[in-house]
């Protein structure tokens, strides 16, 4: 992929109002003001992008059908543990 820092991104703390977004590769990536509850959820849902990005390519690629039949998507186990694993992460938990 192309377009964007390269994952994965982690959360960085930077001062008590203000949560630093850093790249493992290219160092930073974002920062976000804290309020409340809402700046650490806001920067670990941005530190999550690259993974969430991959798991919709996943579940992309893996959809067959069409919209007046529906849809059916099958993801391999490495594919959905991926998936999970992002959505973990975004939510601030261990996959």
């Amino acid at each position: 992929m192309s377009g964007h820092t390269p994952g994965p991104w982690h959360v960085a703390e930077l001062c008590a109002n203000r949560i630093k977004v850093e790249s493992h590769q290219d160092g930073y990536v974002a920062e976000v003001w804290r309020y409340g509850a809402d700046g650490d959820a806001n920067a670990r849902l941005i530190a999550a992008s690259p993974e969430l990005l991959d798991a919709a390519f996943f579940t992309q690629r893996s959809a067959t059908g069409d919209f007046a039949n529906g849809y059916t998507i099958r993801v391999t186990g490495h594919e959905m543990e991926a998936i999970r694993a992002a959505i973990a992460k975004s939510k601030g938990r261990e996959p």
